[in-house]
């Protein structure tokens, strides 16, 4: 959308292809020089009060502009990146000038990590040896919102320099001072209206041609951002639009369904938007710009946004997806008895249930695409666990539920049985009494009688008589010998 004032010309369309615009708005109202900047507020700026006093326009002209791009009738335009990809873009589009905001108050907290989105733009400009203002640097302004000082300074400059050991550099030489790929200055937010005369200014034919060549340049090393072709940058300039256009209609419809409820059939509908926003591109494009290299390059950051939008989507279709396959799964257990076996007749209902997570999660994955639904399988296979655990301990407590008894294991035990247990130690396989006619189970006469004074002779002789006897060997055997044996026994 655009509005415009005596003052404002805004477009809050994405960057860099808004900035565009806003030059074109600027130099069709007759302006001989732009100055075009990245202006990065960080959080606590108050960015309506600011862009006010940079343009010098009414705080209500300026009211809700987070994004996009602004100009004023002075020549100033303001680009406003919302991420770090506009910000890359961007700055390059604006030949390096880079505006940065920021509260006093935020300058003790910093530690460098708080750079959030001047870091990728800083990465840019030392990357790119043709951006370069002010004796072979450029711009960076300062504008702070309170009270600085030189402390206040030394902790800015401290953490821009830590955060430039994180940035990806070119070989050689690399850059350890911020003050040595920038010129930095100060500026308090009181005198924000003074900045446009520390910028550089070109003509609108200038400005607008470094914004197709940025456009043309996403993605692209730095040093071969000049080589365009007019083909190219025809392409640069027309297929912006086009592009977001055909993104909006392939993303938005299935955004909305998605955010209603399940889609079953996901993941071929995602195919079907990607069609779709090839195709529409590809229409709006036609033949000689969709061939061009830049064409080329834009139809497949046209694809990677439409699964970069749309993955959120899917990971909130998997939630969906649990969603119901935990209500199908808790219909399943009402069918279910409560007998010995429940804790076997549930994790049999959980495989059920988890299998068909399974089936239904690859109908949601896009051909071609490395989502993955793995991670959320687990979790709510994780999750069934924990109810079974719960449901069953319920039924401990209620009563309902009682394991089966153990089957016990019975010992038979007869003073007849000579060997119980097995074989016994004492006796050897080589021994002559293992002759089955030794073995006996009661005497012959079928009674032992002894006397009281067999006991008494104190022998312990009348223990031979008894079977089994207490003296291990004689336990299963007879008591007396055979008679041959006991004759030569006594020669």
């Amino acid at each position: 959308t655009a509005s415009a004032t005596n003052h404002v010309l805004a477009h809050e369309t994405r960057l860099p292809m808004s900035l565009s615009a806003v030059l074109a708005d600027m130099e069709a109202e007759g302006l001989e020089t732009l100055s075009p900047c990245l202006l990065i507020a960080e959080e606590g700026v108050d960015c309506t009060s600011l862009l006010s006093s940079l343009i010098e326009c009414d705080a209500d002209e300026c009211e809700g502009i987070l994004s996009g791009a602004v100009g004023s009738a002075k020549g100033l335009a303001v680009a406003l990146p919302t991420n770090a990809y506009e910000a890359m873009a961007t700055v390059e589009a604006c030949s390096g000038a880079i505006l940065y905001a920021i509260d006093s108050a935020s300058f003790a907290s910093y530690a460098g990590s708080s750079l959030n989105l001047l870091a990728p733009a800083v990465e840019r400009v030392i990357n790119s040896p043709d951006l370069t203002k002010d004796d072979g640097k450029a711009p960076l302004i300062i504008i702070v919102q309170g009270s600085f000082g030189d402390d206040e300074k030394a902790a800015f400059l401290s953490a821009a320099n830590a955060m430039l050991a994180n940035l990806v550099q070119p070989s050689g030489a690399k850059v350890k001072s911020i003050e040595d790929a920038f010129a930095v200055r100060f500026v308090s937010s009181a005198d924000a209206n003074d900045v446009v005369g520390l910028l550089a200014s070109c003509e609108p034919a200038v400005a607008t041609a470094g914004v197709a060549a940025a456009v043309a340049a996403m993605g692209v090393p730095a040093e071969s951002s000049g080589k365009l072709s007019p083909i190219d940058v025809a392409a640069s300039l027309k297929l912006g639009p086009a592009s977001a256009a055909a993104l909006d209609a392939a993303v938005s419809p299935l955004l909305e369904e998605s955010s209603a409820g399940l889609i079953p059939n996901f993941g071929l509908r995602v195919n079907t938007a990607l069609k779709a926003a090839g195709e529409e591109f590809d229409k709006a494009a036609g033949e000689v710009l969709k061939n061009s290299a830049v064409g080329k390059r834009k139809r497949s950051d046209l694809l990677d946004e439409v699964l970069v939008e749309l993955e959120v989507a899917y990971d909130d279709q998997l939630q969906q997806l649990r969603l119901a396959a935990y209500e199908k799964y808790r219909q399943s257990l009402s069918a279910l008895r409560i007998s010995p076996n429940l804790p076997s007749d549930l994790d049999e209902k959980l495989a059920e249930s988890v299998n068909d997570f399974a089936e239904m999660a690859k109908k949601l994955k896009p051909v071609g695409t490395s989502w993955s639904s793995n991670a959320a399988k687990l979790d709510y296979r994780n999750f069934l666990k924990e109810t079974n655990t719960e449901r069953l301990k319920a039924a401990r407590l209620s009563g309902a539920y009682k394991e089966l008894p153990r089957k016990g294991i019975t010992l038979g035990f007869h003073w007849l049985i000579p060997k119980p247990f097995g074989t016994d130690l004492q006796q050897t396989p080589s021994s002559s009494k293992f002759d089955p006619a030794n073995i006996v189970y009661t005497p012959p006469i079928k009674r032992v009688d002894v006397s009281g004074a067999d006991v008494m002779e104190g022998t312990g002789a009348w223990k031979e008589q008894v079977t089994p006897s207490m003296a291990g060997s004689a336990m299963v055997y007879k008591n007396e010998e055979p008679q041959d044996e006991r004759a030569q026994a006594s020669n």
